[in-house]
């Protein structure tokens, strides 16, 4: 039974060895079936190249010399009285424009040739009746019945020799303006074929094809063949058809040796199949006949690469960073879930895809020494540094990264390995602390601010109420129609716009009165927004988008209307002569939630760097109403947004406002508990968003310190 089994294997090892090699070798064959098919292919393309060249060459050739005979028949048809000395020096300009192989130019009235250049060596023709030749009979009459620019030959010509004839009837109009119905007579070229064939690029012979034209008389395959071997169309030729006015020629390419059957590539597949037949074979063989213990080996080596790999496998998905890698071109060849997480691939979509579409277009170059392998030899290149640059989403968006890459080496192939790290959120947070710092820098300058206009105001009042006091009880002594009363008046008016003034900064720096009430946003600013389409230039357009509120604000009325209308005021003097101003007012249900632009519709927003934004306070939580006042104005210059809330600061001329309107408006918002946001780009316009808690809303932190302060 050993012996069986002794003799049972080598036999099992033989088969499956011969059955190895045979495989390959059936292998080998559809290949060089493919091989051969290609070969052909591409030798037939390269004829079908080099035809191509000389059908152009040859159209253009033809058509140069064929145009002449369109001139004949213009020159026929305007110097019909003419002819007789117009035609020679007619005749001479054209045939001297270089053009090669013109045998003669001819006119013949009726078909009977009268004009002839040149006239040596042509003498015979003058004179020949073409309807009244029997050999040309026939085709001169089908070429009048079928008005048909026809090229003729190779003939053998009347005055010796042969060539082409190209002739084109002449048809004139029997009345002034009818159709051309009267047959006049021919406009005719007389072609060498040598010099036409040698400028076509048939002469001289290719020394890589032969080359045949067949179809005389523009017959096309019918033709007759009349240059080259007509033997060459029945080996099946490449064959392209050459374009007359009437008809056409075939012309026929094929290498002059023949179309090969193979390429030196065929021999060099064999050759390796051969090889590669023997050495499967032997392999096969080895490993049939190779000891059980052998196999075993080579299974548990197998088994615990697996593993490993698994292993690799299972720490590189449970990692919570891209990882990443990459072949020596730059393919994809390894993505865990963090990887697809991070930039929306699935893995079977993304292998075998560039490195580099993961990156920006504008940050490619500059990351390319990273992402692109280079070097060789066994062992590890790192770029030694975190790299910050954007990766980009499948969908398209871009994300702010960083990432760490290493080259390393594999049996003489580069690969690399990148670690990616979204960094979103904590560029969002990074982005956070610097708000909330320029936040709590423009409040603490706000506070200086209202602290010294708090003060300037308090005793500016002092004096003001003084002068007002003074000069009213003079005005009351002092007759009604005294000289004297003029001046107190303005004295007055100057007094009460003082006053004004003083009530702003108050505004904009005292805690609020004990006059607070229920207010309703929406209702001021309907009144608002009716009063100033009576006073808004012509040119402004106002759009009022505003829902009924089912909240009201814990706040002096007035003071909100010297919001609401402070605002507008401020749009309108922005717009000039010509905008929209856009007033809307919404509750929302928890203002924390709300986007820069929800709600209420807006103009597109810029996505650019040049919008630019400035917020002062904190969007109360919970129930709030939103007041949005928009225009289409000139905008606030960047530099400017971070004063717009400073008494006095205005960019208007001299005499045309305060500086107060803002600041009024920052006092009251913050003493309520609200929050604004300004949003503004030159040429696109300016977006200010109050927002105040509902007074069933808990008063936020805000309100506090501000109350303290004052």
């Amino acid at each position: 039974m050993m012996a069986r089994r002794g003799v049972g294997m080598p036999i099992r090892a033989v088969v499956g060895a011969l059955v190895a090699s045979l495989l390959i070798l059936a292998t080998v064959g559809v290949l060089d079936t493919f091989e051969r098919a290609r070969y052909q292919q591409e030798n037939r393309l390269q004829a079908v190249l080099y035809a191509s060249v000389l059908r152009a060459k040859l159209e253009g050739a033809l058509n140069k010399r064929l145009r002449l005979v369109y001139g004949m028949s213009a020159f026929a048809r305007s110097q019909m009285n003419r002819l007789d000395e117009g035609f020679e020096p007619f005749a001479e300009a054209m045939t001297n424009t270089g053009i090669d192989g013109i045998r003669s130019l001819q006119l013949a009235p009726q078909g009977i040739v009268s004009h002839v250049y040149p006239l040596a060596n042509n003498q015979q023709v003058k004179g020949h009746d073409l309807r009244a030749d029997p050999t040309r009979r026939d085709a001169v009459n089908r070429t009048i019945a079928q008005r048909l620019f026809v090229v003729a030959g190779p003939v053998a010509l009347v005055q010796g020799g042969t060539g082409l004839i190209a002739r084109l009837p002449i048809f004139l109009s029997s009345t002034p303006g009818g159709p051309e119905d009267r047959f006049w007579g021919f406009a005719t070229i007389v072609l060498d074929l040598e010099p036409l064939l040698r400028e076509g690029g048939l002469l001289p012979a290719s020394a890589e094809y032969d080359v045949a034209l067949r179809g005389a008389d523009g017959l096309g395959e019918g033709g007759a063949n009349f240059f080259g071997d007509a033997a060459l169309f029945q080996h099946e030729p490449v064959l392209l058809d050459v374009s007359l006015p009437t008809g056409n020629w075939q012309l026929a390419v094929m290498p002059r040796e023949g179309w090969p059957a193979a390429g030196a590539a065929s021999a060099a597949i064999w050759m390796i199949g051969v090889l590669l037949a023997l050495a499967t074979g032997l392999l096969m063989y080895v490993l049939l006949a190779s000891p059980e213990r052998l196999r075993r080996e080579v299974t548990r080596a197998l088994q615990t690469a697996r593993e490993r790999e698994e292993q690799f496998r299972r720490v590189a998905e449970s990692a919570t960073d891209a990882i990443v890698s990459a072949d020596e071109d730059g393919r994809i060849i390894f993505w865990n879930r963090a990887a697809e997480r991070a930039f929306g691939y699935r893995e079977a979509d993304i292998l075998g895809s560039p490195i580099e579409r993961l990156i920006p277009p504008q940050h490619r170059t500059q990351h390319a020494r990273c992402l692109v392998c280079r070097g060789g030899g066994e062992g590890y290149e790192s770029c030694g540094r975190l790299i910050t640059t954007y990766g980009r989403h499948q969908d398209g968006r871009e994300f702010p990264i960083e990432f760490t890459n290493a080259h390393w080496a594999s049996h003489g192939a580069m690969f690399s390995t990148s670690i990616i790290r979204d960094i979103s959120e904590r560029r969002k947070a990074e982005h956070e602390q610097l708000l909330l710092a320029e936040r709590y820098h423009q409040a603490q300058r706000m506070e200086a601010v209202a602290t010294l206009a708090a003060g300037a105001a308090h005793e500016f009042n002092n004096i003001l109420n003084s002068l007002l006091a003074r000069a009213e009880a003079a005005a009351y002594e002092v007759e009604p129609d005294h000289p004297v009363q003029k001046h107190l008046s303005e004295v007055l008016d100057g007094g009460w716009r003082a006053a004004a003034i003083v009530r702003d900064l108050l505004a904009f720096s005292q805690p609020p009165e004990d006059s607070d009430e229920p207010a309703h946003v929406e209702t001021t600013a309907r009144a608002v927004v009716d009063r100033l389409r009576a006073s808004a230039p012509t040119g402004v357009a106002l759009e009022a988008r505003i829902t009924e509120a089912p909240c009201v604000v814990r706040a002096n009325p007035q003071q909100i209307e010297q919001v609401v209308d402070g605002l507008c005021r401020n749009a309108v003097d922005a717009m000039g002569e010509s905008g929209t101003l856009t007033v809307s007012v919404e509750t929302l249900a928890d203002a924390a939630d709300e986007g820069s632009y929800g709600g209420a519709e807006s103009p597109t927003e810029p996505t650019d760097e040049a919008l630019r934004s400035v917020e002062v306070g904190h969007v109360p939580s919970g129930r709030a109403v939103r007041l949005v006042v928009q225009d289409t104005g000139c905008g606030i210059p960047a530099e400017n947004l971070p004063r717009i809330f400073e008494p006095f600061f205005t960019t208007k001329r001299v005499g045309d406002g305060k500086g107060l309107g803002l600041s009024a408006v920052h006092g009251i918002v913050q003493r309520y508990g609200g929050a604004i946001r300004v949003r503004s780009r030159p040429a696109w316009g300016t977006r200010v968003e109050i927002f105040f808690p509902c007074e069933d809303a808990p008063p936020p932190a805000i309100a506090e310190p501000a109350r303290r302060r004052a």
